[in-house]
């Protein structure tokens, strides 16, 4: 029986999700819907609670005014979180919640440069898994500055995932 949406080693797990990025707010909020994936990893402290190590990268376009045209920049961010994890197994079907903390590194990638920036910010979601795949839904909230500019990534993130 595992025991988590991923692969266990033990008391532990791996994994990979991949998904899409579904940013709101500020200059984010006529977004494309983005794309990414992470690799996360935990450890299961009893039968019901974990901590899980998430590692992350998502990218997504949105528009931009320029004299007399539109021009679309690239938009990255790249999430480390720590997350807690609260599950309960039902036989092959494990739902669960979580909650956690994040440093969000970010950038723009503009028709001539690139710029840098980061902040810290916090997510929670829920899923549920089968065996060792499944899907979740999860909302993360962060606002790295960015040429003194700040982003506001705050969005869902719908990924399915895979254990292996």
């Amino acid at each position: 029986m595992a025991l988590s949406p991923l692969v266990t080693f033990g008391k532990g797990y791996i994994g990979i999700k991949a998904g899409v990025y579904l940013p709101q707010n500020g200059i984010l909020e006529d977004a494309d819907t983005g794309y990414g994936g992470e690799v996360r990893g935990g450890f299961y402290f009893n039968e019901y609670m974990a901590s899980e190590l998430e590692l992350g990268y998502y990218q997504t376009r949105y528009p931009v005014q320029t004299v007399g045209t539109e021009i679309k920049n690239t938009f990255r961010i790249y999430p480390i979180s720590l997350n807690l994890i609260f599950a309960k197994q039902f036989e092959r079907v494990k739902p669960y919640l979580k909650a956690g903390v994040g440093y969000y590194l970010a950038d723009v990638e503009g028709m001539y440069d690139t710029f840098h920036g980061s902040s810290f910010g916090f997510q929670f979601g829920t899923g549920i898994s089968i065996d060792n795949m499944g899907i979740e839904l999860k909302y993360i909230s962060a606002e790295p500055e960015i040429e003194d500019i700040d982003f506001d990534i705050s969005g869902p993130i719908i990924t399915f995932f895979y254990g292996f």
